[in-house]
């Protein structure tokens, strides 16, 4: 389960996209139909026209504003980017420590929508069958994956130029085969 954000004495909104994106449209129209009435008072008592065009274009940005956040994170969404609570070098120092596992790379995190997030990454292993069990169970349980793909190697068969795009060969001290 998400996060949830507070909303005072009503229940709360989780952290999911589409449920905060709804919450947030709800709160701006209503502060919108608010400046209408404002406005509207505030021309027939004064006169002052200007306000109209003023507090419209001040409501816009603050939409603007209020709606960056929701923005930038249905584009990391969309981009299929790794999930701000998942820790990509932990998760390799954990299934590096199973029994039979001499190796984790080609690690990939991403979420197919709101809590759903999606797994996928090589292990060079001795057994095959106890270190996959415990990998998913791991997987599954530790860190939340709702799916996951693992691809047991006897040895590594990294295609050309795989390490340009393997952000996990990057950070450790060897290669994938286990060069310096």
């Amino acid at each position: 389960e998400g996060r949830r954000l507070s909303c005072g004495p009503y229940r709360p909104v989780t952290e999911d996209l589409n449920t905060k994106g709804a919450f947030w449209h709800i709160i701006q129209t209503f502060v919108g139909s608010l400046l209408i009435i404002v406005t509207a008072l505030a021309i027939e008592f004064t006169g002052f026209l200007l306000i109209d065009p003023l507090l419209g274009m001040a409501f816009g940005f603050v939409l603007l504003w209020a709606s960056w956040g929701l923005l930038k994170e249905a584009a990391h969404l969309l981009m299929e980017g790794t999930p701000p609570e998942v820790s990509l070098p932990e998760i390799k120092r954990t299934l590096e420590e199973l029994h039979e596992v001499s190796d984790v790379h080609h690690i990939h995190a991403w979420a197919l929508t709101s809590g759903k997030h999606v797994f996928s990454a090589h292990l060079r292993v001795t057994d095959q069958e106890e270190v996959l069990q415990t990998a998913y169970d791991m997987l599954r349980k530790d860190f939340g994956f709702f799916f996951a793909t693992l691809q047991i190697e006897t040895r590594c068969f990294d295609e050309s130029g795989a390490e340009a795009i393997d952000l996990s060969a990057a950070s450790s001290k060897t290669g994938h085969n286990g060069d310096l």
